[in-house]
C-alpha cells in the first residue's frame, strides 16, 4: 500500500492524517480491576437485575414446557420413527395378505408370490453330504 504524501503548496489545506500531539500523554492510574475503583451495586440495581434474570428464566421455561407438551402430543423423534416403521411393516403385511387372497391355490412354505399373482416354487439348496 502507498503511504499518503504531504500536500505541497498552500498551508491552509487540511492534512489527510490526524495532527500529531505535541504534549506527552498523562499517566492515568485508573484500573477497573483495582478494588478502590470498584463501586458496589445499589439495592435497586440488584433488584432490577434479579427481576430481569427471573423474566428470562420464565421465558426459557415456558419455551421448554411448550416443546415438551408438543413432544408428548406428537411423540418424540424416536417414537415417530418407530411408528413410521410399524406403519410400513403393516402396509407390507397387508399387501402380502391381499396377494395371498388373490392366489387361486394355497401358498405354502418355499413359495414366492410374483407381482402378477403367480406362484413360483423356491428351489431348495442342495444338501451337502
Amino acid at each position: 500500500p502507498r503511504k499518503p504524501q504531504r500536500p505541497t503548496g498552500c498551508s491552509a489545506q487540511r492534512a489527510p492524517w490526524p495532527a500529531v500531539r505535541e504534549e506527552p500523554l498523562v499517566e492515568d492510574d485508573y484500573d477497573p480491576r483495582k478494588p478502590e475503583f470498584v463501586q458496589p451495586a445499589t439495592e435497586d440495581e440488584v433488584a432490577q437485575e434479579n427481576v430481569r434474570l427471573l423474566r428470562l428464566q420464565i421465558q426459557r421455561l415456558e419455551a421448554a414446557i411448550g416443546a415438551r407438551a408438543l413432544e408428548l402430543h406428537e411423540g418424540s423423534s424416536f417414537e415417530k420413527e418407530e411408528r413410521k416403521e410399524e406403519e410400513e411393516e403393516e402396509k407390507e403385511n397387508e399387501e402380502t395378505r391381499r396377494a395371498k387372497e388373490d392366489c387361486d391355490g394355497d401358498v405354502g412354505e418355499g413359495t414366492i408370490l410374483l407381482c402378477d399373482g403367480q406362484q413360483q416354487q423356491q428351489q431348495q439348496p442342495e444338501q451337502q453330504q
